[in-house]
């Protein structure tokens, strides 16, 4: 018989706050969404010349309209776009894939977004979106409500 020898480790406190560790599509989502949030905002940062090639600096009230549409989109349960980026003349492109379709959406100026969809085999579809200074503020009055819906969801 193995003999077994019991040895007393001692316990480390974890340094991070206390809560519940999740580890769901849920989390994962809204995981995903902090990421895309955070990535807007350091867009925000940008100044001219951001890429060397002479781009311009995204005008902070754009950044406003894109994070006011992400989060009506948050609220409607869409999922999280893959990635946001700032262009060249300072608009913000945002853009979702999934399963043969890319929804891509270009803010060139505040409270104003071109949408673009594009699936494998079939004709792009574009469409522009207007929303003025008081629907952008509902949008934001609805942030601290939002929840994710999950994988579920699917892109508006």
């Amino acid at each position: 018989m193995t003999e077994i020898t019991w040895v007393e480790l001692d316990t480390v406190e974890p340094e991070s706050t206390p809560g519940i560790a999740m580890s769901s599509p849920e989390s994962a989502a809204i995981d995903a969404w902090k990421e895309i949030e955070t990535n807007l905002l350091a867009l925000r940062r940008l100044e001219c010349d951001w890429d060397g090639l002479g781009a311009s600096a995204p005008d902070p009230a754009i950044v406003d309209s894109a994070l006011a549409m992400l989060a009506r989109e948050k609220a409607r349960g869409t999922l999280a776009p893959r990635r946001v980026n700032a262009g060249p003349n300072g608009e913000i492109a945002i853009e979702w894939q999934s399963q043969g379709v890319i929804v891509q959406v270009e803010i060139w100026e505040p409270g104003r977004a071109v949408w673009t969809e594009r699936e494998t085999g079939k004709r792009a579809v574009s469409w522009e979106e207007n929303f003025d200074k008081k629907n952008q503020d509902e949008l934001w009055e609805a942030l601290p409500t939002i929840e994710i819906l999950g994988p579920e969801s699917v892109v508006a």
